[in-house]
């Protein structure tokens, strides 16, 4: 089946923060250990494929006990304007994504709950495949076949390619304003 679609990245885009770090901050027990945690961390597995960091990371915090609700934080980092623009294309009947390179197992829940959209991100059992860059625009294809991508939402160089190829494309700025974005 062939959809309209209006895709959207995650982090930055419709919300302000970076949800990988948000998740592991609302595992920590305080702040001082997040960063402590977080940077020691990051350090020790540098050495790593730098593709791989984010996945052993993710995987890091998830083995502990969860100290804050993480949708809780999700939806107070969301930009002011997110659910309504999502609600807007909803109503016009197009098919929401939302494409992220953080992972299904941390904003998935919210993204279906919250914000009434379809996902492609990736995966912790999946770590081969980084959703990012021209594969954002790969998987859309893939998950929806012959479907034209009408809106394109993004804020950085790996939102570049799914900005391209819509017809339409807006981008978040570093002061969290939307505007169009032209190629």
């Amino acid at each position: 089946m062939s959809y309209q679609i209006a895709a959207f990245d995650f982090d930055g885009t419709l919300i302000k923060g970076d949800s990988i770090k948000i998740f592991c901050r609302s595992k920590a027990k305080n702040l001082f250990f997040y960063y402590f945690e977080y940077y020691i961390i990051s350090r020790v597995l540098a050495f790593q494929n730098k593709d791989k960091l984010k996945f052993s990371i993710v995987q890091y915090f998830s083995k502990k006990k969860n100290q804050t609700d993480y949708s809780k934080q999700l939806e107070n980092d969301l930009f002011n304007d997110s659910k309504a623009i999502i609600q807007n294309y909803l109503d016009q009947g197009l098919k929401v994504v939302v494409v992220s390179a953080s992972f299904k197992e941390l904003i998935g829940e919210f993204v279906k709950n919250e914000l009434k959209c379809d996902l492609i991100s990736n995966e912790l059992t999946k770590g081969e495949v980084d959703v990012n860059d021209v594969e954002k625009v790969r998987q859309i294809y893939t998950n929806y076949p012959k479907s034209i991508i009408k809106y394109a939402y993004g804020n950085s160089n790996g939102d570049i390619p799914m900005l391209r190829i819509a017809q339409k494309s807006f981008w978040r700025n570093r002061k969290g304003v939307l505007e169009e974005w032209r190629n």
